[in-house]
């Protein structure tokens, strides 16, 4: 507001996350989803920092603030449900992974049911 002293505001920079998803023996999770929590944080939609869905390769990439720890929660559609449904369940295969560095480059994320 016009008048207001001593307010500082300091931007941070974002840095990329990046790896590829694939199921036990090496097939990739095509569409799987990673989204990005702050670590610790609950895991509800508004408090993602971004999410991403994998290109056709199995890879991603999250654009995150610079220097901080993110938990991670890799989800990938289960191809019964989605011809039945089209969405997944809690029978889709998904993954967490807990304080990993925002800047991590080359993740290898296994699935499990």
């Amino acid at each position: 507001r016009p008048g207001d002293a001593g307010l500082v505001l300091v931007l941070s920079g974002l840095t990329a996350l990046s790896g590829h998803v694939e199921f036990p023996g090496g097939d990739l999770a095509l569409d799987a989803t990673v989204t990005a929590y702050p670590s610790g944080a609950a895991r509800t939609k508004a408090a993602a920092l971004a999410r991403a869905t994998c290109d056709r390769g199995g890879s991603f990439e999250l654009d995150l603030p610079e220097s901080c720890r993110v938990d991670l929660v890799v989800e990938a559609p289960d191809s019964a449900t989605d011809a039945n449904d089209g969405g997944a369940d809690s029978t889709s295969p998904r993954t967490v992974l807990e304080g990993i560095a925002s800047d991590a480059r080359g993740l290898r994320i296994q699935l499990v049911r």
